[in-house]
């Protein structure tokens, strides 16, 4: 599911220079989008749109308890507008359901999801800056799994496969790009044929 599956609008307002708050409700949640005076410099049409959270597929033993989208528009041209916006914009996600434990992330077009750095989490909400991948969700996850299914813990990562069986598989590879991370048997995974990329830093 990618920015297709966000398509319900639940507030869409034009902001001056001078910033706002654009709010919205779908699913028993709430995203409020902050703009702080300053970041839209020209102003700017804040979208806020929700997806439904069972369409997100992030895996066995995780779920969705949460998803919306954050789009900000040229008011003149139509056009989205990329940032990066300074200071920060901002995405609050309310929920009751929403634990300390849970995590911040983006879904992207191909359908994975990548946490949000500078998230932060509390009972009953969840705050994030705003990305250049306007798609968020609050997931209650509990083990690591692949993109297109499932999300990654602190210090662990994903092994960049595309499939959608959770974690990765010991003929698999850890991304180039982490040459801090090893292929290690999975410790929480229900199958020992499961494997992650984890950091060497880490205790097992």
């Amino acid at each position: 599911m990618g920015g297709g599956g966000f398509s319900t609008i639940v507030a869409s307002q034009t902001l001056s220079p001078t910033g706002g708050t654009v709010g919205g409700s779908a699913n028993g949640a709430k995203a409020t989008v902050t703009i702080p005076p300053g970041s839209l410099r020209h102003g700017g049409q804040v979208v806020l749109s929700a997806g439904a959270p069972g369409a997100v597929n992030v895996g066995k033993g995780s779920k969705v308890i949460a998803d919306f989208s954050v789009t900000i528009l040229d008011p003149t041209s139509g056009r989205k507008l990329a940032g990066p916006f300074a200071p920060p914009i901002t995405v609050s996600i309310s929920d009751p359901s929403i634990t300390a434990g849970d995590v911040v992330v983006v879904v992207t077009t191909t359908g994975e999801l990548i946490p949000v750095p500078g998230a932060k989490v509390l009972p009953g909400v969840a705050t994030a800056p705003l990305t250049p991948d306007p798609y968020f969700a609050v997931v209650q996850a509990t083990t690591v799994a692949s993109p297109g299914g499932g999300v990654s813990g602190p210090g662990k990562t994903t092994c960049g496969k595309t499939s959608h069986r959770r974690g990765c598989e010991r003929s698999d590879r850890c991304p180039p790009s982490k040459p801090d991370l090893e292929l290690i048997p999975s410790t929480t995974a229900p199958r020992s044929l499961v494997w992650l990329c984890e950091s060497k830093r880490l205790p097992r």
